[in-house]
């Protein structure tokens, strides 16, 4: 997953050094390994992950709205030890499943607690604790103020959604339109039932003067949902598009 933000991040920034960032990963990624062949039991083995991950690459949490869309990419936040927190704990989730662990997420997003197998018992981790277990009373504490901790999910996809949904959002507020369309086209391939991003990538396509493009997504868009009448507004946009389309190709 982590290599597949790298693309990403290629797609919205191609000044940003991403081949560096490929290299940091993998070296990150041997490391982990060379931990999990030392024979260190599984507790210790995660503390040294967790040493590795935050002390000796510095990695830190920052909230997104602080930061700008190329600091929320994975070579500004390889190279500035920190960034948003669903993509620092991408990078911190590929480094335990390269150590060889078990861990899913939970429905629990806000602090971000994950669960993981360690010498055989399943346990419960604070990411923005800096990994730490969860002790019962602190796992009491969190169900009792409503925390969903037993719904664990197949870990990558979630993640990633949770991501590409926060960059969208900065994305917007910058006003950034095309990197608000590759995010909408990379969530399509995570949420391919989702057909708003199918619409929302037209509607900016057509915004932005981009006529052939909003008018193939709208007329896919069109092609999977059913007539309605709130949706008149979007037909006469795929028709203008049409035309419009249609006149720049006379004059082409």
């Amino acid at each position: 997953m982590t290599v597949e933000m790298c693309h990403l991040a290629q797609q919205i920034r191609p000044d940003l050094d991403t081949r560096k960032s490929f290299r940091m990963i993998g070296k990150h990624s041997r490391i982990a390994r060379q931990f999990s062949s030392l024979g260190y039991s599984q507790k210790d083995l995660y503390q040294k992950i967790c040493h590795y991950f935050f002390d000796e690459m510095g990695m830190n949490l920052h909230k997104t709205s602080e930061l700008s869309v190329a600091d929320c990419l994975v070579p500004r936040v390889i190279q500035n030890g920190g960034g948003p927190k669903t993509l620092v704990a991408l990078l911190f989730v590929s480094l335990l499943e390269e150590a060889g662990f078990s861990i899913s997420g939970t429905q629990c997003h806000d602090p971000l607690i994950f669960k993981i197998k360690v010498d055989g018992r399943s346990e419960m981790i604070d990411f923005e604790n800096r990994g730490a277990f969860l002790g019962r009373s602190q796992l009491i504490d969190y169900i009792n103020q409503g925390k969903n901790l037993s719904k664990c999910t197949e870990q990558g996809y979630p993640l990633v959604i949770n991501y590409l949904y926060e960059l969208k959002r900065l994305s917007e507020a910058c006003s950034s339109d095309s990197t608000t369309r590759l995010i909408h086209t990379r969530l399509m391939s995570y949420e391919p039932y989702n057909l708003s991003h199918l619409k929302n990538r037209a509607l900016l396509a057509y915004e932005t003067g981009q006529y052939r493009l909003a008018w193939k997504d709208l007329h896919s868009y069109f092609f999977y949902t059913t007539p309605e009448s709130s949706q008149n507004k979007l037909r006469g946009i795929y028709l203008q598009a049409g035309r419009k389309l249609g006149e720049i190709l006379k004059i082409t």
